[in-house]
């Protein structure tokens, strides 16, 4: 990503903003237990003030059972339910690709 010169504006290759996902067990300030956390907000914060489209998917704090979006400082923030919680085993958006995903989060 090239600064172009003017303040709080990047641009990359093509000069076009981008889209971004970011994947963190932890985002503050629901699940915030560590620096993973906190990186990731800042990463997200800032990519967004930049005019990068951001979202970030995270793990739900307590027995949340669905899946819940919200918009946080400029961040389209998806909160998946923590592994093992629904009632079916099965998180709404669950296929090979999420199950390997979170498989990170079932080993932790």
């Amino acid at each position: 990503m090239n600064t172009n010169g003017r303040s709080g504006q990047s641009i990359n290759m093509t000069g076009r903003p981008l889209n971004v996902c970011l994947v963190s067990q932890e985002y503050p300030p629901e699940t915030a237990r560590g620096g993973i956390g906190t990186q990731t907000w800042y990463k997200a914060r800032e990519l967004a003030r930049l005019g990068h489209s951001v979202h970030v998917l995270s793990s739900s704090a307590g027995r949340q059972l669905k899946l819940r979006t919200a918009i946080e400082d400029g961040v389209m923030v998806h909160r998946m339910p923590t592994v093992g919680l629904e009632s079916s085993n099965q998180v709404p958006i669950y296929n090979t690709a999420t199950y390997w995903l979170g498989y990170t989060w079932s080993v932790f």
